[in-house]
This record gives structure tokens, C-alpha cells and sequence, in this order.
């Protein structure tokens, strides 16, 4: 956020005739960014410290924080293993001999409690895929994440033993922490201990190139290199080794894009050992500001060498993914459109009479990822609570990563729960949501209204920008006179329309997973 908001006021600034900057933050890195920058310019530059908000943390991080921060890595390394070692192994045998010439890559998270207890697989991300591959066997490689449904490995661990068993073959479930074997950990410290040995040599060279912009990326960098960050994704790069190697030959592969870390490791492996058909699915919307997703348009171009590891397939599930990909550089002829499997659903939702939402009188709010986010959020709609005129009464739903208690709202009528956005639509006069949250696309096309609530200190990261039908806000005030005037609001006769490819039947789909292997290899070499 501030090296874009720098690059902004620094264009700006060229046009000026000042003489002195002085800045008021609390923030040390761009303080010392903005001091480059006047040293660059030739004029003078003052900063003015404020005292930083400082939140309170346990003793166990404080004594952690006050480590050396090469032991910090290795402290983090420890823990991880103590916590995921009851999965290792798990799925293996039935891995290693898959007849399946389909994998699939996901994050184990997003389950259906009621089909957990029933041993039986049904994800609200992959949602009716599995049944249209029922008749062909099918690999899943799943990744782990801590939730509600699974609250520890020992969880997830009994929840693959039993997915095996149910599908006796028809699918093979293992996660990527089931490869952890003290083999796999000797090779991540000695992968650590060579990228440390770099961290000086490219640091020089990075410094000069990113000239003012340096403070503010210096600890991103450290982190990446030697840090907590730089030890798990070589975690990741070896587990994916281990994983791909030991896989029989795989015809086709899809995986989750969200440009983790993980996927480069996943994508290098996969074609060391299974040749060029991996798909990285963006299963949600896209976001203006994401720009992970963006490169110098010439990665895309295989003539290039030592190109940054992607997917043979970009698969897209909505028009406004598709344009801003091919905008940026990507190549047409790899971008396959598929359904947007999470939101099938927005099929019936659409079939609602906005009269219907009309008689109803609550609000929902759509908690965000992010506890800074989501607390800000609160905050808003609590603040404004108290300048509009009626009483309202608000569902929340909180992001699965980021709870939200009602006791913190004492003022607010509220009501949490962890249903589906699809069963609280309709009891909703409109929804507010943080600018971050992808949830709040899901709400504008099954056709009510939404608020969008805007963070004064990042960009609008809100798949929403730029449509005229959808509101945002950035303080109390104005919440509280749109919810003062909230009868006045209409939905657009263009807002649940024809967003995302979401045709049931899943016609994209079949022809990407049941087509024949050599039109796809045309496709690559066009």
C-alpha cells in the first residue's frame, strides 16, 4: 500500500515547487523512504514520530520476539512438525499406487460438517466437480489449514483415513504435510542454509534497483529469505517434491490459484515429473489491486529464460477474471473459461423476488479475513449505529479464520452464525462487507445490494471497484446515511447477471478434464 501510494506523491510531487516535506507517522519504514526521496529531490525533510498503537501480546511472543531472528526459523520449523506430525504418512500407500490420471490440488478447508461426519468428501470450493468425476478415479492432494470442522492434524488426519476408505479408489486422498520424514527436513535446512548464504549477494543488487522503495520492502526481503517465510515455503518446495515424484505419471492436474507461495513449488515439480498440462484455477474473483497476479507481460513468453514458474492453463470463472488476465499480458490461447463451482448456487438465489427482500429488516454483515479489517468493520457499523433513526438488527457472518463475539457490540443487535451466505440472503435488506472480502461478490449477484466499506490506510482491494451499483463508505457518517436511506436503495437490473459461468451442468468443465489430451497439447504449443 504505501510504496504505491509513495510512487503516487512522488508523480505528483514532480509537478510542484515545494521546498520542504514533513511527515507525520508512526510508521519508521516510510519515514526513511520519504528521506530518500527528499535527498533525491534536494530539499529538506522532517520527520515527526507519532507513538504507535502498541497491542498487546502474550508473554510466550514477547520472549519469542526478543530471540535472535536466525533462531526464529528454526523455532518456527519445530513447531510446525510438532503440530502436523500426526499426518505423516497418511494416504500414502494409496498415493503412490493411484490408477487416477487426475489430481487435484486444494486447501483442506471449506468442508461440509454434516458429509465429515459420513466420511464422505463434499467441499463448498469444488462443490458438484467430485460427482461429474465419479465415474473416473481422481488424486487430492489437500493442504491442511486449521478450522472449525478440523481443528488439529489428529482431525484431519481420521478424515483422510475415512475419505479412503468410502471412495475405496474411486478417489485417493493424502495432504502434502503426509510426506514429513526427517529425509524431507534435512533437505529443507540445507535448502535454508544455501538461500541465507545469497541473502547479502542479492540484497546489494535489490537495494540499488529499488532505489526509495527499499525501506519499505527490506523486511519483506529478510523475511524471504531468512526468515519464518523463507523456511516454510522450502518446507512446501520439498514436501511437493516428495509428492510429485512418488505420484504415477499424471495426464492432468488443477490446483487452487491464489498465488501463494506454495504454487511455484508445486508447478516446478509437477513438471519435472508429469509433463505440461497444470491448470491453476482462480476460483474466486480477481482483484484490481491483487498484483500477485501480475507480471512483466514477457514472463508469459516461453522464449524468455529463467521465467518465474506458472501453470500450462490460467482456468477463469467469470468474464471480468478472463479481461483482466489477457489485459495483462496473459496468453489467450491459455486461458479456458470453467464454471464458478462455488457459486452454482447464485442459480436459484437469482430466482428470489426483490420484493421478498424487501419485507425483511436485517442486515448482513460479512466478516473479513484480516482481524484488522474486520475489527474496523465493527467499529463502523457500531459508530454509526448510534446517528441513524431506526433500530436495526444485523446477521453477522464471520470469516472461518476471524471470529467475531457479540459481547465485543453490546450496543448492536446481533445475531453471529456460521451459515452460508446463501441461506441469509434472503432474510437481508442489503449487506456490508470490509473491501477485501470476496464474500461480498457472492451477495452482489444473487441481486442485494452492497455496502462496501473502504480502509483508509490500503487501497480498494474490492472485486467490486469500479461498479456504479455498489456502495462504498469510509466512515461512520456516511454508513449512517445510506442506512438512514436505505429504502431508497434499488438493485441494478445488470447486477445478478451473468457474472460468472454457472451453468450447472458444468459443460467448461467436462470439455477442460475430458477432452483429449492432444488438443490440450496443441493448445500449449499455438
Amino acid at each position: 500500500n504505501n510504496i504505491i501510494k509513495l510512487m503516487a506523491f512522488k508523480n505528483w510531487f514532480n509537478n510542484k515547487k515545494y521546498n520542504h516535506i514533513r511527515l507525520v507517522s508512526s510508521n519508521e519504514q516510510l519515514a526513511k523512504a520519504m528521506q530518500l526521496l527528499s535527498t533525491d529531490l534536494s530539499i529538506s525533510f522532517k520527520w515527526e514520530k507519532v507513538e504507535k498503537k502498541i497491542d498487546r501480546i502474550s508473554i510466550i511472543r514477547q520472549i519469542y520476539n526478543k530471540l535472535p531472528f536466525t533462531i526464529r526459523p528454526i523455532l518456527w520449523l519445530v513447531r510446525y512438525l510438532f503440530f502436523r506430525w500426526p499426518l505423516k504418512g497418511v494416504g500414502l500407500d494409496e498415493w503412490r499406487k493411484t490408477p487416477s490420471k487426475i489430481t487435484f490440488v486444494s486447501k483442506l478447508s471449506n468442508l461440509v460438517p454434516k458429509s465429515i461426519k459420513k466420511g464422505e468428501f463434499e467441499s463448498r470450493l469444488w462443490t458438484s466437480l467430485p460427482n461429474m468425476l465419479k465415474d473416473r478415479t481422481t488424486n487430492w492432494l489437500h493442504l491442511y489449514i486449521s478450522s472449525s470442522e478440523l481443528p488439529n492434524a489428529k482431525t484431519a488426519r481420521d478424515i483422510i483415513k475415512k475419505f479412503n476408505k468410502t471412495y475405496d479408489g474411486v478417489q485417493v486422498h493424502t495432504t502434502l504435510d503426509s510426506f514429513l520424514s526427517m529425509e524431507r527436513i534435512y533437505v529443507v535446512l540445507k535448502y535454508y542454509y544455501k538461500l541465507k548464504s545469497k541473502q547479502k549477494f542479492l540484497q546489494s543488487f535489490l537495494e540499488i534497483t529499488a532505489g526509495i522503495y527499499w525501506p519499505l520492502l527490506a523486511k519483506d526481503y529478510k523475511d524471504s529469505m531468512s526468515g519464518n517465510v523463507a523456511i516454510s515455503n522450502l518446507l512446501d518446495l520439498s514436501l511437493f517434491e516428495s509428492a510429485m515424484s512418488v505420484l504415477p505419471f499424471q495426464e492432468k492436474g488443477v490446483y487452487l490459484q491464489e498465488k501463494q507461495g506454495w504454487e511455484c513449488a508445486l508447478i516446478h515439480h509437477w513438471h519435472l515429473n508429469h509433463g505440461n498440462k497444470l491448470i491453476g484455477w482462480s476460483h474466486t474473483t480477481s482483484q484490481f489491486w491483487n498484483l500477485r497476479y501480475y507480471f512483466d507481460s514477457r514472463v508469459y513468453n516461453s522464449n524468455y529464460g529463467l521465467n518465474i514458474p506458472l501453470p500450462d492453463y490460467f482456468a477463469v470463472s467469470s468474464k471480468t477474471t478472463k479481461t483482466a488476465f489477457i489485459d495483462a499480458g496473459y496468453q489467450t490461447h491459455k486461458i479456458k473459461e470453467v464454471e464458478a463451482l462455488r457459486y452454482l448456487y447464485l442459480n436459484s438465489n437469482r430466482e428470489l423476488s426483490s420484493s421478498s427482500k424487501k419485507s425483511k429488516n436485517s442486515i448482513l454483515i460479512l466478516g473479513d479475513y484480516l482481524r484488522q479489517n474486520t475489527d474496523m468493520l465493527m467499529g463502523l457499523v457500531n459508530e454509526a449505529e448510534g446517528l441513524i433513526k431506526r433500530k436495526n438488527n444485523f446477521i453477522v457472518k464471520p470469516h472461518p479464520s476471524c471470529s467475531i463475539d457479540s459481547d465485543d457490540y453490546p450496543e448492536l443487535d446481533l445475531f453471529v452464525t456460521n451459515n452460508e451466505i446463501q441461506s441469509l440472503l434472503d432474510q437481508c435488506v442489503f449487506a456490508i462487507s470490509s473491501n477485501v472480502s470476496g464474500a461480498a461478490i457472492e451477495c452482489y449477484c444473487a441481486g442485494t445490494p452492497v455496502i462496501n466499506v473502504l480502509n483508509p490506510e490500503s487501497l480498494n482491494l474490492s472485486p467490486l471497484r469500479g461498479n456504479e451499483d455498489v456502495i462504498f463508505v469510509s466512515s461512520a457518517e456516511e454508513l449512517s446515511r445510506v442506512l438512514n436511506n436505505s429504502d431508497k436503495i434499488k438493485i441494478s437490473d445488470k447486477q445478478d447477471k451473468d457474472y460468472f459461468y454457472s451453468d450447472p451442468t458444468l459443460p467448461k468443465w467436462k470439455e477442460l478434464l475430458l477432452s483429449s489430451n492432444n488438443q490440450l497439447e496443441l493448445d500449449i504449443y499455438k
